[in-house]
């Protein structure tokens, strides 16, 4: 069974774990921009569950609209410069799961149990954005099943390809 619940400080250790596991060096994001994050936005930091352990993480943050300055969605930046708890844009931060999970459909099922879970507690969101490398194509496949579509391209966001952004 797969199930979702809030992130808490004293899950950093097993994020931290996640997002090793999940990403290159060059693009990991650091344990202070986790914590920043769980103290901004506590409503949109989960934790993935699997049979009752942890599988992977999810967060995401509110914005006001998606900004014109691409600077903003890269790695490390600062949630209190671009969360408002009355945002009408989710922005998915970064989520992960292991490895051993990865090509089984979870993804997909914590994915969407996430990006409703923040809905349903904020029902003014009318768009959803994110980034995803291009070359990722199991996470666009997600993406894309759930109905965002592409609307544009960061060069050199992530060390081995572009950006793609997309929304719904």
């Amino acid at each position: 069974m797969i199930d979702i619940r809030k992130a808490v400080v004293s899950d950093l250790d097993m994020i931290m774990k996640v997002e090793e596991e999940g990403f290159p060096s060059e693009i990991r994001e650091s344990r202070k921009v986790f914590l920043d994050r769980l103290n901004e936005f506590p409503d949109g930091f989960f934790m993935l569950l699997r049979d009752g352990d942890v599988s992977g993480y999810f967060c995401c943050e509110l914005w006001e609209k998606v900004p014109e300055n691409t600077n903003d969605f890269f790695v490390g930046h600062d949630i209190s410069k671009v969360h408002s708890k009355s945002g009408k844009v989710l922005y998915v931060s970064s989520w992960a799961i292991l490895k051993k999970f990865r090509g089984t459909g979870y993804g997909k099922k914590y994915f969407e149990k996430c990006i409703d879970s923040v809905k349903k507690s904020y029902p003014a969101v009318s768009k959803l954005f994110l980034v995803v490398n291009e070359n990722w194509t199991g996470p666009r496949k997600i993406y894309s099943d759930y109905g965002f579509n592409e609307c544009g391209e960061i060069k050199g966001f992530f060390p081995d390809g572009s950006g793609i952004m997309m929304e719904k």
